[in-house]
């Protein structure tokens, strides 16, 4: 053989092993770049999950805050009507004619009026409707002559009156009625309003 043949033959086979290097190295090469992208991909759709995951927590804890402070901001408008309709009944019960305004306050007077109460506190708006006369007369009603009730204003009282004594005050103010009778009544106003 000649060396030029011999020359010619190394080059083929050395064409033909490049050839087969090559080719097992892009084929490598492929199979490496698949195995890269199916672990990207799935990286990238686990990325997703967790995202999607956090949006969900994120987007339930905004909701409940949202319905905590809708539901407490609620329920505060609620207490501010409830306590509007009973600012309207003290108005109300203040605007009534004499005669039944002081039948109200002829039922509590009754109910509270007690030994060793000797001062009787009116709101200065009361000074013409509760006046010493009324009381004399209700003390006799009430067969509770002896008592000897001394009748001062002040300005602190909107209606109704306060009893005091050595050793007890009793408050029958319209604003403590009122509050008294406040969660008796609410149940039944929430009912009519809402």
């Amino acid at each position: 053989m000649s060396l030029e043949k011999i020359r010619q033959k190394i080059l083929e086979e050395a064409e033909g092993e490049a050839g087969r290097i090559i080719k097992e190295a892009e084929e490598r090469a492929a199979a490496l770049r698949q195995e890269a992208e199916k672990i990207a991909k799935a990286r990238f759709e686990e990325e997703i999950e967790n995202e999607k995951k956090t949006l969900a927590l994120e987007e339930e804890r905004i909701i409940s805050e949202y319905r905590a402070t809708t539901s407490a901001e609620v329920l505060r408008l609620k207490n501010q009507l409830i306590d509007e309709v009973f600012d309207r009944a003290i108005e109300r019960i203040l605007k009534l004619e004499d005669k039944k305004y002081l039948e109200i306050i002829a039922h509590y007077l009754s109910k509270n009026l007690c030994p060793g109460v000797d001062t009787l506190i009116i709101s200065q708006r009361d000074q013409q409707r509760i006046s010493r006369q009324w009381i004399e007369s209700m003390l006799k009603k009430m067969q509770k002559n002896d008592l000897k009730i001394k009748i001062v204003t002040s300005p602190e009282i909107e209606g109704g009156f306060i009893l005091r004594g050595e050793k007890a005050e009793i408050d029958c103010s319209l604003r403590q009625i009122i509050a008294d009778k406040k969660e008796e009544l609410t149940p039944a106003i929430s009912r009519v309003l809402f």
